[in-house]
């Protein structure tokens, strides 16, 4: 199993990207990495990590946001696309929400079935693999357990399980359905505490246990895809932001033992 960092370039961008790979580079597999393609100077950040990535043969994919309006949407596909590699480049993306569960799944159907047929009528290096996400203030999102139907309407679509949300909304971590083990490629990890999400797993974590119970089942359903450690840079330990990439790192690295 690879395992990889999400980086969220909002956060990350202080530290330039040529010293921020630096960093990272011979202590982990590879970035999913996240960017808002409307701002320039994330766009050229991303850029400038890819030039390092590609020349050392570095693992990247990436998260979109499936709140993009399609022709925006199709944009950043391009773009990613032509970041090309000898694998598909995976793109994580999460199902809409909307004011109803029916709705939600619908949305997201016709979503990723518009986005389906333009990699494939485009001829894309591009693989999109839905999400599930944990319930909110005021927002039902869509759990594991509704993603069945969107998964079965589309052959073309990847299932990335996040372990995190799952604990969050007290689910069963161990009971994917057939189609969510047959269609699995990637994996999101983190802790929560209170209202607080997506922080660094360590030694004396609450959900040590569970986490580890994780992967295990991982193990036992023969997985061998990526895992993300789907940290808030801000939340991990250290002062200055190369301090945090450190302690994420370490993070990384104390979980990984659990393998």
């Amino acid at each position: 199993m690879k395992s990889i960092m999400s980086v969220n370039v909002d956060k990350f961008k202080q530290v330039q990207s040529l010293d921020f790979y630096n960093i990272i580079k011979d202590k982990i597999d590879g970035c999913e990495i996240f960017f808002n393609i409307n701002n320039e100077e994330e766009v050229k950040y991303v850029k400038d990590l890819i030039f390092y990535f590609n020349r050392d043969n570095f693992y990247f994919q990436f998260h979109g946001d499936s709140e993009l309006p399609m022709e925006k949407q199709k944009e950043y596909l391009n773009l990613i696309n032509s970041f090309y590699r000898d694998y598909k480049i995976n793109i994580v993306m999460h199902v809409l929400t909307r004011d109803t569960i029916e709705e939600s799944i619908n949305n997201t159907t016709v979503y990723i079935d518009e986005l389906e047929e333009y990699i494939d009528e485009n001829n894309l290096n591009i693989t999109l693999s839905l999400e599930n996400l944990n319930s909110v203030t005021y927002l039902k999102r869509l759990s594991k357990n509704y993603l069945y139907p969107i998964l079965y309407n589309n052959d073309n679509l990847l299932f990335t399980y996040d372990i995190g949300h799952e604990i969050e909304e007290y689910g069963e971590l161990t009971d994917l359905q057939e189609i969510e083990i047959e269609r699995l490629n990637n994996i999101h990890i983190h802790t929560f505490k209170n209202v607080i999400d997506h922080l660094p797993i360590y030694e004396k974590d609450e959900h040590l246990t569970i986490l580890a119970k994780s992967i295990l089942y991982l193990k036992k359903i023969n997985y061998d895809g990526t895992i993300v450690y789907e940290y808030d840079l801000y939340e991990c330990n250290g002062d200055t932001i190369e301090e945090k990439i450190l302690s994420y790192i370490d993070s990384m690295l104390f979980f990984k033992n659990y393998y």
